[in-house]
């Protein structure tokens, strides 16, 4: 069970009084301030009562508001790990929410005090070395005081009566009265869990989307489509809501596409790229494109037959516009040709 440390709002005689004290070097608060070293000389680190009262001393503590003290974390006097008997012995525990009875330090006035019961009556020695000796008594308390007092009946011997440190604590407790409270309790300790209340449906996926790094907001269609468009690096950055918004999508991803929404965009689109053809959108476009590539073929648009010859007999020489030359054969069967010139 965890117990944690209630101090006074300050440690000065304003919060923390005594019977009597030595001097200056032995103020009460000196014994209530975790600052103090628990080691070294007593002086200026201790509470000792004045010389020689070793008996019926009142240690009160302020800690400025009402607090259920479960238990007493103490540290027996000693000097440098001597000195240990001046310590004290026995002792009774009291609390009071009245700051006419903090005020009073006559060991035998109880008014306005109420009397709680520890788990033993003695402080225990402190072991014989300097070094830390931590003792713990727990409390049987169910009343918040903000006040509280000790009364030192003695010590074990010696001319002083003092204490090292003394501390009043409380239990830390988790309360898990419903399911509310459950999940309030596991997301409050949890370091890395989720940070809001769980309570209901809506505010699970809030507490859940809150916390992963690549999921915006997956609460509907709509958003899940958002959520993932948004988180992919290299996909779609559009909502995926309708087939018209993935084609936009897509289209604006791929480098080699420019926009294939229609049949026409389609056409725009290849024939934009295509280094080697102009525009392939009907048949006499096509002619003139495949014409005006051709380095070697026909320069003239292939539209009719009359178009081809006049085409072909523009490239022949003029002497070979006339009939053709015509040949007799000989008894031996050999050819003789007879030419006509042609002025």
């Amino acid at each position: 069970m965890a117990y944690t440390s209630q101090y006074p709002p300050a440690h000065s005689d304003t919060y923390v009084k005594a019977t009597t004290y030595q001097d200056s070097q032995y103020y009460p608060h000196f014994a209530t301030n975790p600052a103090v070293s628990l080691t070294g000389g007593w002086a200026n680190q201790s509470w000792l009562s004045t010389y020689p009262a070793v008996t019926n001393q009142r240690f009160h503590i302020d800690l400025g508001s009402a607090k259920v003290i479960k238990r007493i974390y103490y540290e027996n006097l000693h000097t440098s790990g001597g000195s240990t008997t001046s310590g004290v012995e026995n002792f009774t525990l009291w609390g009071s929410n009245t700051a006419g009875a903090f005020a009073e330090l006559t060991y035998g006035t109880d008014t306005n005090w109420t009397q709680i019961t520890p788990a033993q009556s003695t402080f225990d020695i402190h072991v014989s070395a300097d070094q830390a000796d931590p003792k713990y008594i727990t409390v049987t308390n169910s009343t918040a005081y903000r006040y509280y007092a000790f009364k030192f009946a003695d010590n074990y011997s010696g001319d002083y009566m003092g204490v090292r440190r003394i501390e009043l604590q409380t239990k830390v407790v988790i309360v898990l009265i419903s399911t509310a409270t459950i999940a309030v309790s596991m997301v409050g300790t949890l370091s890395r869990g989720i940070a809001e209340v769980l309570t209901s449906t809506a505010t699970i996926a809030t507490s859940i989307t809150g916390r992963l790094t690549k999921i915006i907001d997956l609460i509907s269609t709509s958003t899940i489509a958002t959520s993932i468009a948004g988180s992919l690096s290299r996909g779609i950055t559009q909502p995926l809501t309708s087939t018209s918004a993935i084609t936009i999508s897509i289209f604006g991803r791929l480098t080699r596409i420019v926009d294939l929404i229609s049949t026409s965009a389609i056409t725009t689109s290849i024939a934009g790229k295509l280094t080697r053809i102009i525009v392939l959108i009907s048949t006499s476009t096509m002619t003139t494109s495949t014409t005006a590539v051709l380095g070697r073929g026909i320069t003239q648009v292939l539209t009719s037959v009359a178009n081809i010859v006049l085409l072909i007999t523009a490239k022949f020489p003029h002497w070979l516009k006339k009939p053709a030359p015509v040949t007799a054969w000989t008894e031996e069967d050999e050819p003789t040709t007879t030419w006509t010139k042609v002025d």
